[in-house]
C-alpha cells in the first residue's frame, strides 16, 4: 500500500467511523451486522456500486482531520492495517469498497 493510499484510508475511515460509529449494522437488517457469505467475498451492498474510494482524488485537509479522529475516537482498538483485530482490516478497504459503502458502515 502507498503512503497516499494508507493516509486516504486511515482518514477517511476515521471519518464514516465518527459520523456513523461502529458496530451499529444498518437499517436493513434492524442494526444487526450482517456477515459475508463466504470467507474473502464481499456481501453485496446497494452502497458498493461504483468507483473505489481509492480511485477518488485525496482532500489533503479531510486526510488529516479524519486521522486526528481516528486518533482520538479510540478506532485503533478495534481496526488495524495489515492485522486482524477484533474489528476488519482495514489495509487496502479504500479499493475495495466504494466511499459511499464506508460511509454507511
Amino acid at each position: 500500500m502507498t503512503l497516499r493510499t494508507g493516509v486516504f484510508t486511515a482518514s477517511f475511515l476515521a471519518v464514516a467511523f465518527a459520523l456513523a460509529g461502529c458496530g451499529g449494522g444498518s437499517k436493513e437488517t434492524g442494526g444487526a451486522s450482517q456477515p459475508a457469505a463466504t470467507a474473502g467475498v464481499a456481501a453485496v451492498s446497494k452502497y458498493d456500486a461504483g468507483p473505489r474510494a481509492g480511485e477518488e482524488p485525496i482532500d489533503k485537509e479531510q486526510a488529516e482531520t479524519g486521522e486526528q479522529l481516528f486518533k482520538d475516537k479510540g478506532c485503533s482498538a478495534c481496526h488495524a492495517f495489515g492485522a486482524k483485530s477484533s474489528g476488519p482490516d482495514l489495509k487496502g478497504v479504500s479499493m475495495r469498497r466504494t466511499a459511499l459503502w464506508m460511509e454507511n458502515q
